[in-house]
Formats: C-alpha cells, sequence, structure tokens
C-alpha cells in the first residue's frame, strides 16, 4: 500500500479539498502508524454553524470516499498523476464553494421578497404555469379576505366580471409567447364588493426559454376609475349643454370648448382651439377683449351681447355671461354664450305689431256702434259667441238636436251648460214640450230619488202624499240632470235601467211606468276618474257619452267677450232702465286680458255690478284682482273646481249667502255650495262668517 503520507504534495491538493480550507484550519493532527495503510485525521467541528459544517461534510463525503479509494485502489505511483488528481479536487471544491455564495445569495434576495411582499402596498402574485398560487402579498390577502395559507398550491383566483373573463383569459394566453408580458384591466369580485385592477405581468422563464412562473403587480384603480367616469360625464353634461361655453385665457386664445359651440359655428375642435376670441367675434377685437377682462377682473361676472361669426360666414348674434375665474396661479374667462337670434326676430315682430295695434285702436272704437246693433238684435236666451270654439260647439248642437241621443256636456262652472242643453231641446221634436231641468247637487242624497223617480204616499216616513217624479212629468219631452257626477250608486242604476228600458217604478209601488224622455246630463266634474275610483259606475258612462259636448271656458274664447259685455249691458240696461252708450276701450282690454275664473257668469256679475255703479252714459267698471287659473297644473277637474271655490270664498272673506256672496258670484244656490264645500273637503276657517 502506498503512503499518503510520503506524498506532501498529492496531501497538500487533497486535504484542502476534503477538509481544511471549508473549515477554517480546524485540522489539529495526522499520524502513521505502523501496520495501517491509510490516515486518521481527527477534526474539531467548530466554526460559525455546526450546521453548514454537517452538511457540508455530507456533501463531499460520496466525492472524498470515492477518490480515496481509487487512490489505494489503484496504487498510483505516478507523481503526474497524483498532481493532477489533486488539481481535479481542488477545481471541484472551487466550484461547491461558489454553489454555496450562490445559495446564500439567494437565501438573502429570497428574505427581501418576502418582505417586498409583506409591505407594498399594490397587489402581487406569483403563479405556476397553470395557474396555482406560488406566493401571494399581504395586500392581495387583504382585499379578498383570504390567508396566505388557504391560496398557496392552489387555484382558487377571485371571482372575475362575466364581461372580463374572455379578455383575462386571452391575456394570460398571451405571457406564453415573446415579449411574455402583458398589461390589462379587470374586475374581480373583493370583501366589499367588486373592484377594478390594473395587472402588469411578466413570465419567468428557465433555462430552455419555458415559463417557469408568472408574476403579476395589480393596482387597485377603482376610485381612478370613478373618478374619471364622473369627470367624462361632467365634460358630456357641457357638451350637450344648450349654451356655447369657451375656457378663454388672458390673451384671448381658447383653451376649451364645447360641442355645441363648434356645432354652432361649423369649426372643429381642434380648428377652434388655434384661434383666438377677436377671430369670431364682431364685436370684441383684442383691445376691447382686454378691456373686457380687466373690468371682469373687478366685477367677477357679467352679461354682454355680441355677433359670432360662424365658419360659412353667418353671424350668430349671442348673449353671453361672462366669469372670471382663478385656477391656482392662472386666470380665465368663462363664457356662457346663448343663441338670441329668435329672440331678436321676435322683437322685431314685435315691435311691427305693436305698430298696428296702435292703428287699429280707434278702429274697435268706432266698431263699438255696430256691436251693439248686432247684439240687440240677438234673444235673452240665445248663445253669444263668433269664436271658432264656439262655432264648433253649435255646429255639434245643431248635428245632435235632431236625433233622439243622449248628450253629455262637460265644462268648468259658470260656462253656460245648462245653455247648450236648452239650445238642442229648442231645436229638436220635443221643443213643444217644456225642457224639465234637475240639479243633481242642490237636493239630498236621500230625497233624490223620490224627485227623480216619484213616490207613493207612505212610500216612507214623511211621505204623507204622492209625488210625481221628473222623468213621467218629461215623458215625451227632455230632461237636463245637471251635476250627474253627485247621484248616488243607487239612484244611477235606476238612471240606467231608464236609458236602456226606458222604464221604472215609484218609491213604494211596484207597478212598471214607461216614458220617452231624452236625457240631456252636464257635469264639471271628472267622470272618468269617477269610474276609476268607484264612485259613477262604468256602465252608465258609456250610455251617457254618447255625444259628448266640452263647453270651452271664457278665457279660451277671449274674442267673445265684448258681444257678452254688451249683451248683458243691454239686458240690464232693460231692468235699470239706464243708459250706457260707450265702454272705453282700456276697460275692454282689462275685460279680455282677465282669466275669468267664474267663466261667463263671473262676468254677468261684473257687468251687473259696474251698472250698479256707473252714473253717466259710460260704463265704469271694477275688475276683480287678477287669479291665477290652475287649468294646466291642476291634475283632476275636481282640484281646478276646489281652487276656484277656494279662491272666490277668499275675494268674498268667506261670506257664503247673501249680497256678493260666493254662492252669488258662482250663481248657484248656498245649499249646493256648502254641500260642494263638504265634498271637495273645504273648511270654514274659524271666526269667518257664513
Amino acid at each position: 500500500m502506498y503512503q499518503l503520507a510520503e506524498e506532501p504534495d498529492l496531501l497538500k491538493a487533497v486535504l484542502p479539498v476534503l477538509f481544511l480550507e471549508p473549515l477554517a484550519g480546524h485540522v489539529i493532527g495526522s499520524t502513521n502508524q505502523p501496520g495501517h495503510d491509510f490516515i486518521f485525521f481527527n477534526v474539531i467541528a467548530a466554526g460559525p454553524s455546526s450546521a453548514g459544517i454537517l452538511n457540508y461534510l455530507l456533501a463531499i463525503f460520496p466525492f472524498a470516499f470515492l477518490v480515496i479509494y481509487l487512490l489505494f485502489r489503484s496504487g498510483i505511483k505516478s507523481r503526474r498523476s497524483r498532481i493532477e488528481m489533486g488539481r481535479l479536487m481542488f477545481e471541484m471544491n472551487s466550484r461547491l464553494h461558489e454553489q454555496a455564495k450562490a445559495e446564500k445569495a439567494f437565501s438573502g434576495e429570497e428574505q427581501e421578497y418576502q418582505l417586498m411582499l409583506k409591505r407594498h402596498p399594490d397587489l402581487m402574485i406569483k403563479t405556476d404555469p397553470e395557474g396555482r398560487f406560488l406566493s401571494v402579498s399581504r395586500t392581495f390577502c387583504e382585499m379578498f379576505g383570504r390567508k396566505r395559507e388557504e391560496l398557496i398550491g392552489t387555484m382558487s383566483y377571485p371571482e372575475i366580471h362575466e364581461e372580463d373573463r374572455e379578455r383575462s383569459a386571452l391575456q394570460r394566453e398571451a405571457l406564453f409567447n415573446p415579449p411574455h408580458t402583458c398589461r390589462f384591466e379587470q374586475r374581480v369580485r373583493a370583501k366589499d364588493g367588486w373592484r377594478c385592477i390594473s395587472w402588469s405581468d411578466v413570465a419567468e422563464l428557465d433555462a430552455r426559454g419555458n415559463v417557469r412562473a408568472v408574476i403579476g403587480v395589480g393596482r387597485d384603480i377603482t376610485e381612478l376609475k370613478e373618478a374619471n367616469e364622473e369627470m367624462l360625464l361632467a365634460k358630456k353634461a357641457v357638451d350637450c349643454a344648450a349654451d356655447l361655453v369657451f375656457w378663454i385665457k388672458p390673451d384671448g386664445r381658447f383653451v376649451y370648448v364645447n360641442e355645441t359651440s363648434c356645432l354652432a359655428l361649423g369649426f372643429t375642435e381642434e380648428e377652434l382651439l388655434q384661434k383666438s376670441i377677436s377671430d369670431i367675434d364682431q364685436i370684441y377685437d383684442i383691445s376691447k377683449f382686454m378691456e373686457l377682462f380687466r373690468e371682469l377682473k373687478k366685477r367677477k361676472n357679467m352679461l354682454v351681447e355680441s355677433i359670432l361669426k360662424a365658419k360659412w360666414g353667418r353671424q350668430v348674434p349671442v348673449e353671453i355671461k361672462v366669469n372670471h375665474v382663478l385656477f391656482g396661479d392662472k386666470e380665465y374667462m368663462i363664457a356662457f354664450a346663448r343663441d338670441i337670434t329668435y329672440r331678436k326676430k321676435a322683437a322685431k315682430e314685435l315691435s311691427r305689431a305693436f305698430s298696428e295695434i296702435t292703428h287699429l285702436k280707434e278702429q274697435l272704437e268706432a266698431e263699438n256702434v255696430v256691436l251693439k246693433r248686432e247684439i240687440g238684435s240677438l234673444g235673452h236666451r240665445s248663445i253669444i259667441g263668433e269664436s271658432t270654439v264656439m262655432k264648433r260647439v253649435m255646429s255639434q248642437v245643431t248635428e245632435v238636436a235632431g236625433t233622439n241621443s243622449t248628450v253629455l256636456i262637460t265644462g268648468e262652472t259658470g260656462t253656460g251648460k245648462e245653455l247648450i242643453a236648452r239650445a238642442i231641446h229648442e231645436m229638436s221634436g220635443r221643443r213643444d214640450r217644456p225642457l224639465v231641468t234637475v240639479n243633481c247637487a242642490a237636493m239630498p242624497s236621500t230625497l233624490i230619488e223620490s224627485e227623480l223617480f216619484g213616490r207613493e204616499k207612505g212610500a216612507y216616513t214623511g211621505a204623507f202624499t204622492r209625488q210625481v217624479g221628473r222623468f213621467e212629468i218629461a215623458n215625451g219631452s227632455t230632461i237636463f240632470l245637471d251635476e250627474i257626477g253627485e247621484l248616488s250608486l243607487e239612484s244611477q242604476a235606476k238612471l240606467l235601467r231608464i236609458i236602456q228600458e226606458g222604464e221604472f217604478e215609484r218609491l213604494g209601488s211596484t207597478k212598471t211606468i214607461k216614458v220617452d224622455t231624452r236625457i240631456i246630463a252636464a257635469t264639471n266634474s271628472d267622470l272618468e276618474k269617477a269610474v276609476e275610483e268607484s264612485r259613477f259606475r262604468r256602465d252608465l258612462f258609456f250610455r251617457l257619452n254618447v255625444f259628448p259636448i266640452e263647453v270651452p271656458p271664457l278665457r279660451e274664447r277671449r274674442g267673445d267677450i265684448p258681444l257678452l259685455v254688451w249683451h248683458f249691458v243691454f239686458e240690464f240696461i232693460e231692468r235699470m232702465g239706464k243708459s250706457i252708450e260707450s265702454i272705453p276701450r282700456p276697460t275692454m282690454e282689462k275685460l279680455q286680458e282677465y282669466s275669468w275664473p267664474g267663466n261667463v257668469r263671473e262676468l254677468k256679475n261684473v257687468i251687473e255690478r259696474g251698472m250698479i255703479m256707473t252714473r253717466s252714459t259710460t260704463l265704469r267698471l271694477t275688475l276683480p284682482k287678477a287669479r291665477h287659473v290652475e287649468e294646466p297644473n291642476a291634475r283632476t277637474l275636481d282640484e281646478a273646481l276646489r281652487n276656484h271655490i277656494l279662491k272666490v270664498l277668499e275675494d268674498t272673506r268667506w261670506r257664503i249667502r247673501g249680497r256678493n256672496g260666493a254662492a252669488e258670484i258662482l250663481d248657484v244656490n248656498p245649499s249646493t255650495l256648502e254641500s260642494r264645500m263638504n265634498k271637495l273637503g273645504i273648511d270654514k276657517p274659524a271666526g269667518k262668517a257664513r
């Protein structure tokens, strides 16, 4: 056997490889005993880390054992071979040390990476190519309410919004192709709802260029997206505004224009932003604009008029509201320009019309005489009116008068519904018999049935005599049922039977009475609404509404007011014995301008009051205070009626009965008015007289 101790060069080569260098000089002795074929080393394992030395020994033991075994097995005697073997082992030692250093450096980088995962505010994840989590940041776990231990090794990715799933899958596939990076946005369900995340992903490649992991860094941009959407909405609102909006610098150059400005002036946004205010304004050149800007800084906002030049040469007159705005250390003028082309045109037309009105003033005064003569030829009960709407109503009256059809007349209080009913009757074949009139609202509900259909003696307590009903009286004639909407449901059923069968029974009698009576009904209520509220029978409404006639309010036929005024003047001349020869034109104009919530009835009362107060041949009138009629705002006829009654009551200080009371102004029976007030929920204030 070759004694290794006799070869110091080989010992120097082998010894560092096996022990000396990593143990930092802890080999303390060696002996060569007779009869032994190998060397014994006594090693004291001391150093920075016993575990590190142990790992090292375990790593080199197989190699050292193999080398020593080969040396003694082959009986190497060649000095050159021994030297080469030593050199080989020295190189192996160097590589092992480089690997140890690399592992130590990797361990430091791993610690830094884990620290970054804990502290970085963005979302950070690392997955394998199949999508299983390898590591996740603390921010990611907190956002989705999951623990790191629950995620690692799983594919438990948060729920992706259904609209983003396909796009997200395509982006992940792109990571497996050069350049192995991608950026995309996706909505995912977090623990507090949907969040929008912006991802930047990069693939980690192995030595062969294959993807071995995917690293993703995400940022929550939910609030940023919402802010951007709000900004876009605000810009869209300004772009859709009817006004032309400009942001202008102190030197007159534009920094912003809205879409309306581009459409109105015919320029693109880019073209306008290259211009200044003096390029499109015919009045404010750059010097006048500078002067306006200086004045605006003092007053903060102003209203001016100007003329803008459109691209195709059209001049656009505008009214401009300008405001001075400070934005940081910069100042701007914000201009809101409104096209007033049509307003200017209307002003010219109004001026021309005013001159025509002035020319016609005297002409109408002269026509008063002719008008007086025409009114004098009309009968007392004639329907006065030459307006288009009244001609249409009279045409309807003429068409239906010769038939026996049921007629439903609707219209506001005081429009003359009874006159229309009388005109129908007088033009019909039943005119030789009197028209029977019944006010359904003037009688208590307990008596209306006996009033309409009659009663037998003893039919109820207090019925001491037999009474013939109105339908029986109207046999062969016409019955006019005013305020038909006030009938009780029981009375409505009997009325429906009369319309359908032409028969009924008196109260307390079983004898059927047949009549031939034409029915004309009238109401100022909304019967269709009453039907919907089950206050009026639907079948009765359809039976009554065979031929509807709507009487227009006086405010819709103002041209008939002069005719009506002279008609009432002649009527009161005969009653009072006074002589009226003229009515001042301003008075007549005021009568035509008034809204007349009480319609023709209110006009008649005003003329009567004026006739009483006039002591000369020129009529002097005191007009009521202007009252707003709730015609566009009142949602139902009952609401409009309630508002009208309240206004009349306030004007009369809640006086209902007597001279100039509310009942007289409204031309209704005081009991009827009180009944209507109860129905409409009108309560008399404390301390007010009846």
